[in-house]
């Protein structure tokens, strides 16, 4: 999710330009095409049961 974020807004190419330019005179640099080629699925909490509560 954050590194779809950050290519549509161009930190990904602004990224790529900063490195890119010390190596090579650049004048722009672009994402033009993105491919998922595996989503990965990150385990959710699990809910915790409440702990039975003293009895008086």
């Amino acid at each position: 999710d954050q590194f779809a974020q950050e290519m549509v807004l161009g930190k990904i190419a602004s990224d790529v330009y900063n490195e890119a330019k010390k190596i090579v005179p650049l004048r722009h640099v672009g994402v033009r095409k993105s491919k998922l080629l595996t989503q990965v699925v990150q385990p959710q909490a699990q809910a915790q049961a409440p702990l039975p509560e003293a009895e008086g």
